[in-house]
């Protein structure tokens, strides 16, 4: 009878609690089960024997694991640097422009959503195409307007191009969703307030940084930890691009590349299991602390109405 009353008086668990059950099975008993397999030795197969930080110390005691999971992390943090730098801003700006339903603005919501729709691998493909040095569009185009100084050999396989490409092909893929995002944040604000500030001889800027961008800091904030959270996760594009070694040089070599080259990519050894799962733990870390930062930097700056 107690159960009962407490779904009467709280009709809408019934409806949170089928989404609930599924997650916390397929995505927090995962994350939580992974850290006591992250102190055995196992390989999946036969006994488990008990490692205490050995795993750990595997990882952080080999000078060129260590090495290349410094790397991942640096490429993946500059990756993030400039989705906060340059994509976060070009998708707020689109937004806004495709609010205020600019010229030809149903036309540019086809190109900017169609990417939504296409294969990752066929992403992937038709970009090394793009660049490939001698057949590639990009150096013949350059070619031919005679900027062939321009025109980088091999610009695919350049390793100071390696993250600035992810970001490209990433965001030209990406950038649809959280452009739906802030339109639709856009399209709630009450339109009283603009008109109001128009009167008084506001700008466009002025109303803008005044009025849209304030009003939308809650979907502001929520994009901002998404997008740490995808960058820290990505892996179909950089290893279609880079291979199993993340590029030359290790420069499209992210965490989870290093990840999956680190776990899968060398076959079942006798841990496996201990140190896929100790590997785990490490990204888990970073994205739990990331995220909760950048929540709570950022929440205490939104404005609501």
């Amino acid at each position: 009878m107690q159960v009962v009353a407490f779904f009467r008086k709280r009709p809408y668990v019934l409806f949170i609690l089928p989404a609930f059950i599924i997650y916390t099975i397929f995505a927090i008993y995962p994350m939580v089960s992974v850290l006591p397999y992250s102190v055995i030795q196992w390989g999946g197969i036969g006994a488990a024997k008990f490692a205490g930080l050995n795993n750990f110390r595997q990882i952080f005691g080999d000078a060129p694991t260590l090495a290349q999971l410094k790397n991942a992390f640096f490429n993946t943090y500059f990756l993030l640097f400039l989705t906060y730098l340059i994509l976060n801003p070009v998708v707020i700006m689109v937004a806004y422009l495709l609010y205020k339903k600019i010229f030809l603005s149903e036309t540019y919501k086809t190109l900017i959503f169609m990417p939504q729709f296409v294969s990752t691998v066929a992403v992937s493909f038709i970009v090394t195409l793009f660049f490939a040095p001698n057949i590639g569009l990009y150096a013949n185009v350059m070619n031919a307007l005679g900027l062939s100084q321009f025109s980088v050999a091999g610009i695919y396989s350049n390793p100071a191009y390696g993250v600035p490409l992810l970001l490209l092909v990433g965001g030209w893929r990406g950038i649809g969703y959280e452009t739906l995002l802030y339109v639709a944040n856009f399209t709630v604000i009450p339109m009283e307030l603009d008109e109001a500030a128009r009167i008084d001889g506001a700008s466009e800027t002025q109303r803008f940084f005044r009025i849209y961008f304030p009003l939308i800091s809650p979907t502001f904030t929520n994009i901002v930890v998404l997008m740490y959270i995808w960058t820290l996760t990505t892996f179909d594009i950089p290893f279609l691009l880079g291979g199993l070694n993340g590029g030359a040089n290790g420069c499209m070599d992210l965490i989870e590349t290093f990840f999956y080259r680190h776990v899968f990519g060398r076959g079942m050894t006798s841990n496996f299991v201990g140190m896929g799962s100790a590997y785990s733990v490490i990204i888990l870390i970073a994205l739990i602390v990331g995220a909760m930062l950048l929540q709570q930097f950022l929440s205490k700056r939104e404005v609501t109405y």
